[in-house]
Parts: C-alpha cells; structure tokens; sequence
C-alpha cells in the first residue's frame, strides 16, 4: 500500500491534492492511533488489536474529513509533515557520516524542520506543494520498500535504540 500510494503522491500529489491529502490524512490518522497503542504495549491480546484498530479507522476518517473539507489545513499539514520527514533525513545523514546519534538532535531536527516546512507552505502554497508532495511521495515510496528488501531502520526504531542508549548500527 505505501508503495502504491507513495507514487502516486509522489507522481501526481499535486494534480489530485484533496485526494491524495485526504488519503495521507487518513493513514496518518490510522498509523498514530496504532504507534501510540504499540508505544504503550497496548496491543498484545487480540482483542486489543481489534479495538485499536477500530479507533484508528475511525481517527482516520476523521483526519481525513478535516483534510477534505479545510484545504488550507491540509497545504500546512503537508508543510509539518514533510519537514519532519526532512529533519529525520538530515538527523540520518548526520548519523550516518559522523556517528552522533543523540535523541535530542533527532528531535531539534524534526520540530524546527516541520515548523520552518510548514511556515513555507502557508506562505508559498502552490509551489511548495509540489515540492512536498514529491519529497512526502518519495519518503512513503521508500518506507514501503523497506517492508520488503529491510535494512533501513523506521524512526520508531532509532528513537527506541537512542533511548536505550545503544549504538545505532548503519553498517548495512
């Protein structure tokens, strides 16, 4: 599914932006509810899983309803998200030539790039939406690769090493 919709948002994000925001919206909304049920080891019965995917569906549609209706939301929630996958590229380019891996600069790097991400498609909203629509497109073209080749490790995965205080391993 990220692959598939990864190129298309990519290809043609901004040809069909209510959709494809709407869409991404959507699966944000479902992906968060089911991050923070993980994230808290609320997932473990099969029941749980059912509940939580329930609530997910739901915070989905809702995420986005609010995208469909409210585009100008929609063009900054973009912006934010597209910075913070920005700021997670350059956090992994710093790890990976010079080996700091502390969570604070994950952290800096993902808020300021979201913030300055989303200031820029509120103040320049038609041309940045091809541009983040591209590089948003791309990250989810390439997340939903790792599902299949591995290798690469998710946020979730880093933050979790960093917070144990492990090294994060890129020898790959």
């Amino acid at each position: 599914m990220l692959v598939v919709f990864g190129v298309i948002m990519a290809i043609f994000g901004r040809a069909f932006f209510i959709w494809t925001m709407s869409a991404f919206a959507g699966l944000v909304g479902f992906m968060a509810v089911i991050y923070f049920a993980s994230i808290f080891g609320w997932l473990q019965a099969t029941w749980a899983i059912v509940v939580f995917c329930i609530v997910g569906v739901c915070a989905g549609l809702a995420a986005a309803a609010l995208m469909y209706y409210f585009i100008p939301i929609a063009a900054v929630f973009l912006g934010v998200v597209a910075g913070l996958f920005m700021g997670g590229l350059i956090f992994s380019l710093i790890v990976g030539m010079s080996g700091y891996d502390a969570l604070w600069l994950l952290l800096v790097l993902s808020l300021v790039c979201g913030l300055l991400s989303g200031w820029l498609s509120w103040s320049y909203k038609l041309g940045y939406l091809s541009f983040a629509t591209a590089i948003v497109g791309g990250y989810i073209f390439m997340r939903g690769l790792t599902f299949f080749f591995g290798g690469f490790p998710s946020e979730m995965e880093m933050i979790e090493v960093i917070s144990n205080g492990e090294h994060l391993d890129l020898s790959w």
